[in-house]
């Protein structure tokens, strides 16, 4: 699998944020600011289909890696306050792992989430990867990594006020656990110094799975 990365927060911070005014209008200013990503959004790879076999070779012995599962998507999360919109577009569950994680792939699966990203035009509250966790039938949500620096695909970077973006968010979830999806936005809580007024942290979810 191939896409570009784009390293971000792996959790999202709890602290407040601030907001101020530009002009007529109310906007927020985030303590850190990244750049946003460009660029069209491939699906991750999976195995070649041609006549050659490609990939890890499997030891004797030992039973092969299930194949990739796409699971269909439905429904988006709305924050009205801020005027983000955020729509998964696709789910798949048990993608190959990258060479060189040889542990990891024994305790653990990738789950790849793409979303595309809408971000209010009020404030100028960005949407980061770090904003995102993925809930499975482990106790912990899991936060979106940047482990694999888009050996996976394209993944999500920074969406800034009023621009939109396509990309991935990689899982690293306890192997088995993939059974239940709740996709799970945690907005910051800000503070709007113009107008002497906050808005309260909140986590949004979207079931992907039964």
């Amino acid at each position: 699998m191939k896409m570009n990365s784009t390293a971000c927060p792996d959790r999202p911070s709890p602290t407040h944020r601030t907001l101020r005014r530009l002009a007529a209008a109310v906007v927020v200013v985030p303590l850190l600011v990244l750049g946003a990503c460009s660029g069209e959004t491939p699906e991750p790879q999976t195995a070649a289909t041609t006549g050659t076999t490609t990939g890890k070779a499997t030891p004797t012995g030992t039973t092969p890696a299930p194949s990739p599962t796409t699971l269909k998507t439905k429904g988006e999360i709305k924050d009205d306050v801020l005027g983000h919109v955020i729509t998964p577009t696709k789910v798949v569950v048990g993608l190959p792992w990258p060479d060189n994680h040889p542990v990891a792939e024994e305790h653990f699966e990738l789950v790849g989430v793409q979303v595309k990203v809408e971000a209010g035009k009020r404030y100028s509250a960005s949407v980061t990867p770090g904003l995102f966790a993925l809930k499975t039938s482990a106790p912990d949500a899991v936060p979106a990594t940047n482990e694999f620096k888009g050996a996976l695909g394209k993944e999500l970077g920074t969406v800034k006020r009023g621009e939109a973006e396509t990309g991935w968010l990689i899982f690293k979830v306890e192997k088995g656990s993939a059974d239940k999806l709740e996709l799970r936005y945690n907005r910051p809580a800000y503070d709007v110094k113009t107008t002497d007024s906050s808005i309260k942290a909140k986590t949004f979810t979207l079931k992907l799975s039964s």
